[in-house]
């Protein structure tokens, strides 16, 4: 779907067909990520769950979610980290958790993938020196990229914790 446009829909529905047919037991989804309206109401209208990638800010965040809200089926937002675009685990966190919206962040350790430049970085190009790192959140020997952002997440898991208790 980057630069496909001809037969995508019709090619998307037959492999929702294909995996309806297998009696499949797991629910399915494809993700949402892009602007392509024709595809993502595709996609939205036929995904048991709602799986969806959204780099950008708070409010680009909570937009986004509204929109999915419209489809009433669960939703995890399954890449959402970059620190270019102005995401940050201090509110997008608590965010999904007040939205109830699943989430993972992918780029967890610095290493082969280079998750600490952001997509369009050019070979040899360098890391934003304001934002710093695209993705990940720790150095290869485990130690933390930004030890803020790793207080941030603990805190986050004891606070969830205890409401969930609550």
């Amino acid at each position: 779907m980057n630069t496909a446009a001809t037969g995508t829909p019709s090619f998307l529905l037959d492999i929702f067909s294909w995996a309806r047919q297998t009696n499949a037991k797991q629910p399915l989804t494809a993700g949402i990520w892009n602007d392509n309206q024709e595809v993502n109401e595709l996609l939205a209208s036929n995904s048991d769950i709602l799986s969806f990638h959204c780099y950008t800010d708070y409010d680009g965040m909570s937009k986004r979610i509204s929109e999915l809200r419209n489809y009433d089926r669960p939703i995890i937002c399954t890449e959402w980290m970059a620190r270019v675009k102005g995401s940050c685990f201090e509110t997008e966190l608590p965010l999904f958790f007040k939205e109830h919206v699943g989430c993972y962040q992918w780029g967890l350790v610095n290493g082969r993938t280079q998750c600490q430049f952001p997509w369009w970085n050019k070979p040899g190009g360098e890391i934003d020196s304001k934002t710093g790192w695209f993705h990940d959140i720790m150095h290869p020997d485990g130690t933390p990229y930004r030890q803020q952002e790793l207080d941030i997440i603990r805190k986050f898991l004891e606070d969830v914790r205890h409401k969930v208790r609550a």
